[in-house]
């Protein structure tokens, strides 16, 4: 399956950078669901902004990713992640 680039305005964004590291890190929503233990759909829903995690659900996505969830949240246009 092919996956469109996230674009900067999505990075700005906290389910854009979600769906960002995921990518960079070669990740389908399956394999991170698992790892953070949370549905798929759910996943799905955080990186479209449909839905807005708990801090709780918001710390584990991002222990799955390697990183903390102020580095998620701390990303502007531009900056690199």
């Amino acid at each position: 399956m092919r996956v469109a680039p996230v674009s900067a305005e999505q990075q700005a964004t906290f389910g854009g950078q979600i769906r960002h590291q995921r990518q960079q890190a070669g990740l389908t929503y399956q394999q991170l669901a698992q790892a953070a233990s949370i549905s798929k759909s759910l996943l799905f829903e955080i990186e479209s902004n449909n839905s807005a995690p708990s801090v709780f659900v918001a710390a584990r996505i991002a222990r799955a990713l390697g990183t903390t969830v102020d580095e998620l949240l701390s990303h502007q246009p531009g900056d690199q992640p």
